[in-house]
């Protein structure tokens, strides 16, 4: 790395699909806008024998190149999915979250009286195309109010026509509308979308219809999926990924990234913050333009509200917390003797999962304390949600489930009335579940993996 670099301005994240280092990148990739990072290349030289004649060295030779560092993210809808697969390695299936449903909507309609109706309009929606249903009464100059971004559906029908009639008119109207079937029994026209998929519900527009329309049924597109990461078996390698640094004096590109450990910390109230610390194949400081499209996340990131420690139920909440897993990943190992001086590959060794977390004791936390006095394991659960919605009563969610820990230290002495936190060091242990596992809601309905 050059001296004066400092400042960056954007960072690129590319998932490897051809290969460790090849610096190939796969469909999924975002990017991070950000001042600082800590990548470098600690290059190691080594001392040369001397020849026969002066005792001096002859010359350095240049060794192995060690590319490594830290990448600060804050976490995002759009961004943790792909890392999470990068740093624990192992993603099941997507799995749907809820079902998937057209939107069914009853309108009831009034007469017609003395061309009342004339241009007035109601407003229904399909999956990403509003629609309205305007009245052209014969005879009445009616005339279309052409709502902007809406697609125009005329119902025409003369002056005075009776309610059953004027629901009659205005199913059929609708019905030779591809988007739509529709049907009228008296006074009644329902509305069924020809797809599935969440809509604005419809409105009696400025008919002045006193009877708002009815949704028997709303609409679901199914949009929300589920996807869970776990730790890698022995048997199961991590995968790699290019990051890209725009350093604005010149692009840096660190190829065969893998992640080492990655950390999750928040406060109540805040952001969450995660720091990936990578160990690379190679640096490369002439690696051109930076790629285009990838691009900024254009969702809010998560916020922590509270989490729970439990055992059995909800023993005591989480107001802040900081927790670190890691494969320490073989770093030396990495090289080929004799071989190319940049990093063939890393293995993991021992997996490790530490951290410590502020609480806040509850009426129920004796028994928090009795399970830490007789060494019993407590599970964690730490939920982070985005106001960003997938799909209506679906948002983005991050889900953290720590089945076993182990509390460290001294439980804590609490010699007052007020609500007293205290902080604890916590250590996981494996459990049949593995030591750690991540859902994360979102609207990708493939594998981040794949």
């Amino acid at each position: 790395m050059p001296l004066g670099v400092g400042a960056i301005g954007k960072a690129g994240i590319i998932k490897e699909g051809a290969g460790y280092g090849v610096g190939v990148g796969a469909v999924d990739q975002f990017l991070e806008i950000r001042a600082e990072d800590s990548l470098k290349n600690e290059i190691e030289k080594i001392p040369g024998d001397y020849l026969i004649g002066a005792p001096t060295l002859h010359r350095f030779y240049h060794g192995v190149q060690n590319p490594k560092g830290i990448i600060p993210v804050v976490v995002n809808p759009d961004n943790i999915g792909l890392l999470l697969y990068m740093a624990l390695g192992v993603e099941g299936n997507a799995t749907q979250v809820n079902v998937v449903n057209p939107e069914i909507t009853e309108i009831t309609c009034e007469a017609d009286i003395a061309g009342s109706l004339s241009g007035d309009h109601i407003l229904f929606d399909a999956p990403a195309l509003p629609f309205y249903a305007w009245f052209d009464i014969d005879d009445m100059g009616s005339i279309d109010p052409a709502l902007v971004g809406r697609t125009a559906i005329p119902v025409g029908m003369p002056a005075g026509t009776l309610v059953n009639d004027v629901a009659i008119a205005l199913a059929a109207a609708i019905n030779a509308n591809a988007n739509f079937g529709a049907g009228a029994v008296g006074a009644v026209v329902t509305i069924t979308n020809a797809a599935n998929g969440a809509v604005i519900d419809a409105t009696n527009g400025d008919t002045g219809w006193g009877v708002a329309p009815n949704v028997t049924q709303q609409g679901s597109g199914g949009l929300a999926y589920t996807h869970i990461f776990t730790p890698a078996d022995a048997a199961t390698d991590l995968g790699s990924f290019v990051y890209h640094i725009d350093r604005h004096i010149e692009n840096f590109k660190y190829t065969g990234c893998m992640v080492n450990n990655f950390s999750l910390k928040a406060t109540k109230g805040s952001l969450v913050f995660a720091d990936f610390d990578i160990l690379a194949k190679a640096e490369d400081d002439a690696a051109g333009a930076f790629p285009g499209g990838v691009d900024p996340s254009a969702l809010n990131p998560y916020v922590f509200h509270m989490g729970s420690m439990s055992l059995g139920g909800a023993v005591t909440y989480v107001k802040s917390f900081d927790f670190t897993h890691s494969w320490n990943l073989d770093e030396e190992g990495g090289f080929v003797l004799y071989g190319s001086d940049t990093r063939h590959h890393c293995y993991k060794t021992i997996e490790t999962l530490t951290g410590s977390m502020e609480l806040e004791w509850t009426a129920a936390s004796d028994a928090m304390r009795d399970a830490f006095l007789d060494n019993a394991q407590v599970a964690l659960i730490l939920t982070f949600t985005s106001h960003e919605l997938i799909e209506a009563g679906q948002a983005y969610t991050l889900t953290i489930e720590i089945p076993k820990i182990n509390i460290l230290g001294d439980p804590p002495v609490l010699s007052s009335r007020d609500r007293t936190p205290f902080t604890v060091n916590f250590e996981a242990s494996y459990d049949a579940t593995n030591f750690i596992k991540i859902t994360h809601k979102d609207a990708k309905n493939v594998k981040w993996s794949a």
